[in-house]
């Protein structure tokens, strides 16, 4: 059997379960399976979370929270992106066992 996780599909395999991740996450929210309607948490809404920003009804309770996290999650998938297309052969860039973990 092929070994799909090679340098070369990194980035394709990352941004995949990423996107997935989002999908799911927006499915589970949809039914009302990880925020649930209830009266204690109803009651939350507009008041300041313990990090200070507003709760919403959305389907992010925290969007300005939510929308630095998909910043993060934007800029690592570019890092991993330039990574994995590094051409150089110079131990301390691209990918290679000092900033991945051996897959084995």
């Amino acid at each position: 059997m092929k070994n799909i996780f090679v340098k070369e599909n990194a980035f394709s395999i990352t941004l995949i379960v990423s996107i997935l991740f989002l999908i799911i996450f927006t499915i589970l929210n949809y039914f009302q399976l990880l925020q649930s309607v209830t009266a204690d948490n109803l009651a939350i809404i507009g008041e300041a979370s313990r990090w200070c920003e507003r709760i919403s009804d959305g389907i992010f309770r925290e969007p300005v929270n939510t929308l630095t996290n998909l910043g993060f999650m934007v800029a690592g998938l570019y890092i991993l992106y330039k990574l994995t297309n590094e051409t150089s052969f110079n131990e301390f860039s691209g990918l290679n066992n000092i900033t991945i973990l051996p897959m084995e």
